[in-house]
């Protein structure tokens, strides 16, 4: 192998990857404002996985002309997988456009919405195993963009509601203002994301570095870490706030618990005391169920709203009807029958508000199993090398995540979806140095 010009090609991947992941925070407003002046915006709005494409072919000559980094990729289980999980998706979503369940606008977003997450991973883990780059700049990748995406969010509580229709924003694209149940005095912030419910996911990756990774400055770490508790509450995303407490709750007990003597010598007795504070969370939700602002912000619900329907029951309509509907299609239907890709076929949306539906509902229970094995894969190398900080968090991140796919299609959002995956891929890639070392 020409050893300049792996390291030529290494570098131009590397840059790519890091200005994709830069720009993803300000991926949804910035699209939605270059749109409103030159049209196109579906165009715009996959640039990355055109950049992602045509990068492609240096990727794989990356991974295949290293003896050892191909071998070690043929042979493991997680790529396996994940090749396992894209071919089917491919197949059905031919199935399914041929028998013209899904149109081909439908499959291309769908095709997108499921299998960039893997590509973006596979990626990274190439390129880490030739530079330690990303590995070592995570947290400054994270925290310098966040940091304008958390102060433009807090911004919009003293601009005009309607701010961002200046820059696109609106019925065609994406809403201007997002409230709760249609009450204008609970305005949810969205900062650049696509609305309020993704802005809450994607400071579920940030508020939990503020706290814990950022700097070892007190100061400077609770002000940041209270400026992005703060914009997360005003997302009023209750999906957001469990997944936020999950992430944070398994990093705090991992570094403060898991080697600590006192903990260990009092193992139960600390287990019933977090028992205890769950019941009295609990207790306090049930006993604060109608207060008027409580319910507004933690049940989104109240007699004095406009909305005809709550967010609630609506919710609850769709993951019924969708549950049964990928029971009915065990086989599968094809990519962009269901979730947010739907939107663009020609048959009526169905968007489940869980992200495992729809894969479901796409795959089949084969491809469902297969993406569950994929997760589940990931998420037990990352406990593994838990000691890791990245590992930690991306660890603790996946649970809370997960929670949240749970009531949303979160990784079908593109900021969260390429970000959480990329680094996914920096943080397992280490998982070859025994290789590396041997050439």
């Amino acid at each position: 192998m020409d050893k300049s010009l792996t390291s030529r090609l290494v570098s131009i991947t590397k840059i790519v990857v890091l200005i994709i992941l830069l720009l993803m925070p300000f991926h949804e407003f910035l699209t939605t404002w270059l749109a409103s002046n030159f049209g196109h915006i579906y165009l715009f709005r996959i640039w990355k996985e055109i950049v992602l494409l045509l990068i492609s072919p240096i990727i794989i000559y990356l991974a295949l002309t290293n003896k050892n980094l191909k071998k070690w990729l043929l042979k493991d289980k997680l790529i396996r997988l994940i090749l396992l999980f894209t071919v089917i998706a491919i197949i059905l979503g031919i199935v399914g456009y041929y028998q013209k369940r899904v149109n081909l606008s439908a499959l291309a977003v769908g095709a997108i919405i499921d299998l960039r997450l893997f590509l973006i991973f596979l990626f990274s883990l190439v390129i880490t195993y030739y530079s330690d780059f990303f590995k070592k700049y995570w947290k400054q990748i994270l925290i310098y963009p966040a940091l304008a995406v958390i102060a433009f969010g807090i911004a919009q509580l003293f601009l005009p509601i309607d701010f961002l229709r200046h820059f696109g924003y609106g019925p065609n694209t994406i809403p201007a203002l997002q409230t709760v149940d249609q009450q204008l005095g609970l305005h949810r912030i969205q900062s650049t994301l696509r609305g309020a419910n993704p802005f809450g996911t994607y400071l579920i990756l940030i508020a939990p570095i503020f706290i814990f990774f950022s700097t070892r400055d007190r100061i400077v770490r609770i002000v940041s870490s209270l400026i992005s508790l703060i914009a997360m509450f005003f997302t009023y995303s209750r999906s957001a706030y469990i997944g936020l407490a999950i992430t944070i709750g398994i990093i705090f007990y991992y570094l403060k618990f898991e080697n600590n003597p006192f903990f260990i010598k009092y193992k139960k007795v600390v287990y019933y005391l977090i028992i205890g504070v769950v019941i009295l969370a609990i207790a306090g939700l049930l006993a604060f169920r109608n207060n008027p602002t409580f319910d507004n912000i933690f049940f989104h619900t109240n007699k004095y709203s406009k909305a005809s329907t709550s967010s609630n029951s609506v919710r609850l309509s769709d993951l019924k009807t969708n549950s049964m509907n990928m029971i009915d299609h065990p086989l599968g239907q094809g990519l962009g029958v269901a979730g947010p890709a739907s939107v663009h076929n020609n048959h009526p949306t169905m968007i489940a508000e869980n992200f495992y539906i729809q894969i479901g509902q796409e795959t089949g229970l084969l491809g469902l199993i297969i993406f569950l094995a994929i997760n589940i894969i990931v998420g037990y190398r990352l406990f593994v090398q838990r000691r890791d900080p990245l590992s930690l968090f991306l660890l603790a991140s996946l649970v809370g995540i997960s929670a949240v796919n749970m009531v949303s299609h979160a990784w079908a959002d593109d900021t969260l979806s390429l970000m959480w995956w990329a680094l996914a891929g920096v943080a397992l890639s280490p998982k070859l140095a025994k290789i590396k070392a041997n050439q």
